[in-house]
């Protein structure tokens, strides 16, 4: 559990979860109006979604809620598969007050852990409606009288639950992680109902389990991240480069696109507030903030290179490997003869001469990994590594790095993996895509199909006649159709 002077919302990071699902991914949806507008929800009520992780897909028909259209019912929460569920309220009828929770499907009699260290502050035994209650001290100390002092109380409440005994006892002490329940037996809809709010257990005070928004575009579905109010016009920035060697930038907001000459380029590259330009010279030009920033140069020859949040990844033309933490940081060496790089916001990963992979996370104190040999190319995530052989087969492996490797797609020509999604092009020049886990099926997207590009939120292909294709979000069959004379390369805008 997390919790800092500056940090008002603890984020539990001790769940009574299946070992499965990822802690750190669940529900990507917070608790605004516009958010449950979007969802066709209850915007009046702000009625938060309950999130139900789906183990057995033929109980859809049965955990799904019919009063709103099945598309707006499955609308992914995060990358395992978490589906929108049901609106209803535990403080009145269906609707009125919201649901103060995220439902976690389970099996019947799967344990359930205390989410944070605290004490019993109530319980109930009624069957399907058994509760446990839990309060927290952040920040503080209990007094004689069992009272929150110092810091913030705060809630945390399990339900449809087989209770053990020994924590029916008010102020009984809890420690994080403790067994405190099974999850009830509900046959088909057996799911753990559980909640987290300020000081006691009131709708009021219900709060997003899942810890406090990073950036203004966090605060809304990441499908949908261009109708979010107050959106970041940087995150929306896509980069072309035409025959003539004019290079246009676009970005939400802007009426027409930032244009310039660019002759000889070999390598452009948007992430999040930066753009980076690379030429057949060597010369790598980088600009962050608005579009009318100047240039930085950055020293050295290269030949690639990669942005993740503030750092920067290159092969110089030696083929060194180098990385620094910011655009006006010193190049740390980080090894040689290296073919290609891959970059994320804390691992980075490089294929040497002899195609052998190696990856490091969290800085070059934990060293390098191994990974595989005969590798012909590769990318990265925080979460993911993914590894194309000479046959065209496509591995790909999730979270840790001592995660076995699953087969994923053969007679791959390219490809592209973020968190949430996994995209492959064949030889055949048909495009596909799968969201979520590694098991989620492969959803066909457009045929003949020259070069792609995704990010979470958006996806643009270029067809074999030249015209580029680009969908906002996650709802197939909503394409725009672009006419971009002579485009010679193209690139949207990456993590930031």
């Amino acid at each position: 559990m997390y919790y800092s002077a500056t940090n008002e919302r603890p984020i539990f990071l001790s769940w009574p979860l299946p070992e499965n699902i990822g802690v750190e991914r669940i529900s990507m949806y917070p608790n605004t109006p516009w958010t449950w507008h979007f969802l066709g929800l209850n915007p009046a009520y702000q009625c938060p979604p309950a999130f139900g992780y789906l183990d057995d897909v033929s109980s859809w028909a049965y955990w799904r809620d019919r009063s709103i259209p099945e598309k707006t019912d499955r609308a992914r929460a995060d990358p395992h598969d978490f589906q929108l569920v049901e609106c209803y309220s535990t403080d009145g009828p269906a609707g009125t007050n919201g649901h103060e929770a995220t439902d976690i499907k389970a099996s019947a009699g799967t344990p359930v852990y205390a989410a944070a260290g605290g004490k019993v502050a109530g319980w109930n035994i009624y069957g399907l409606y058994t509760m446990l209650m839990l309060k927290h001290c952040l920040g503080g100390v209990w007094d004689e009288n069992n009272a929150c002092v110092g810091g913030q109380q705060w809630y945390t409440t399990y339900m449809h639950i087989n209770l053990a005994r020994e924590f029916r006892v008010l102020n009984e002490d809890v420690a994080r992680g403790t067994q405190i329940a099974t999850v009830y037996d509900q046959t088909l809809n057996s799911h753990l109902h559980f909640e987290v709010g300020l000081d006691k257990r009131l709708y009021a005070n219900f709060v997003n389990p899942w810890g406090r928004d990073q950036a203004p575009w966090d605060g809304c579905m990441w499908q949908e991240r261009a109708r979010c109010p107050y959106p970041d016009p940087a995150v929306e920035r896509t980069a072309w480069l035409d025959a003539s060697a004019t290079l246009s930038i676009r970005e939400a907001g802007l009426n027409s696109p930032w244009v310039s000459q660019a002759q000889g380029l070999v390598q452009i590259g948007l992430a999040g507030r930066r753009v980076a330009l690379l030429d057949r010279d060597g010369t790598l030009l980088i600009k962050e903030g608005s579009l009318s920033e100047v240039w930085v140069r950055q020293p050295g020859r290269f030949r690639a290179f990669q942005l993740a949040g503030r750092r920067i990844a290159a092969i110089d033309t030696r083929g060194d490997l180098q990385v620094k933490a910011g655009l006006y940081d010193d190049w740390l060496l980080l090894a040689r003869q290296v073919r290609a790089v891959s970059l994320s916001a804390n691992r980075v990963g490089f294929v040497n001469t002899a195609g052998d992979l190696y990856v490091q996370e969290d800085g070059p104190a934990a060293g390098w990994v191994f990974e595989r040999h005969a590798v012909r190319a590769f990318q990265l995530t925080d979460h993911r590594v993914a590894v194309l052989d000479a046959a065209g087969d496509l591995d790909v492996k999730d979270d840790s790095l001592v995660a076995a490797w699953v087969r994923v797609s053969t007679r791959v020509r390219a490809f592209q993996v973020s968190d949430r999604r996994i995209a492959v092009l064949d030889e055949n020049g048909n495009l596909m895509i799968k969201e979520g886990d590694l098991s989620a099926r492969w959803t066909g997207v457009a045929s003949r199909v020259r070069a792609f590009e995704f990010t979470d939120a958006r996806l643009v292909f270029l067809d074999e006649g030249g015209v580029l294709w680009s969908q906002d979000g996650s709802r197939p069959g909503w394409w725009n159709k672009i006419f971009l004379p002579g485009l010679q390369d193209f690139q949207l805008n990456g993590p930031g």
